[in-house]
């Protein structure tokens, strides 16, 4: 299944582009934004909408692209209309555009996740879940989390050497987050309930098919439903 993925770094945005990005988003995308206190999360949060309604409307055939911001904030006209005619549906345990968005008579869907400053959207004509997460700094506290994951994941995270242990789990951890965010339950099933190696797992009954993509910093993986 082809599926497009967008990524921007927050930090390359100044203060001027973010309210630029805002001043394009719906009120209730705009009061979500001003409810977080901490500016790097703001400003991931409203960048990660505004490229939601960015890569909506882009063409797109499947890869990793990185707009220039330039390029990305010249289309803040087609953004804010688009986005007052699509809002911000939700689904009951917070997946984005749960249904897809029409596009000029088409149905496309998208997912969206930020961390440590990359924001990505990923869109296709097919249900999709995504995920990205910087590589963590420190690795003592990896193998606690990866208590609660599959034991096949946690036998495998065992086997691997300390040194190679914060970017494994990175991998396992954005695989299995972009399978949760493609069924829409997120945190609402146990991560124990299925095992991301291999590329291809069974998540709340239904076969799922997994990439993940290392960045500089960072791993990305996209989910699908298997038909």
């Amino acid at each position: 299944m082809d599926v497009t993925n967008y990524i921007v770094m927050a930090g390359d945005f100044s203060d001027a582009d973010i309210a630029a990005a805002y001043s394009a988003l719906p009120d209730i995308r705009k009061q979500a934004a001003d409810r977080i206190l901490a500016p790097q999360k703001r400003a991931e949060s409203i960048l990660g909408a505004y490229l939601a309604y960015y890569a909506l409307l882009c063409e797109s055939g499947g890869g990793i692209f990185y707009p220039d911001k330039s390029v990305l904030l010249s289309q803040a006209a087609a953004v804010s209309r688009f986005a007052k005619k699509a809002g911000w549906p939700v689904g009951e345990h917070g997946k984005t555009f749960p249904d897809g968005a029409d596009v000029s008579g088409k149905v496309r869907f998208v997912s969206i996740s930020h961390s440590g400053g990359y924001v990505a959207a990923a869109v296709s004509d097919k249900p999709v879940g995504a995920d990205v997460q910087a590589l963590p700094a420190g690795s003592d506290r990896l193998m606690r989390i990866a208590a609660r994951f599959h034991p096949d994941e946690r036998a495998w995270l065992e086997g691997v050497k300390p040194k190679d242990l914060a970017e494994q789990f990175c991998r396992i951890w954005t695989c299995k987050e972009s399978a949760l965010k493609l069924c829409g339950k997120g945190m609402k099933l146990p991560l124990s309930s299925f095992c991301a190696l291999g590329g291809r797992c069974f998540v709340d009954g239904r076969a799922v098919g997994i990439s993940a993509y290392r960045l500089e910093n960072a791993f990305l993986a996209n989910a699908w439903y298997i038909e």
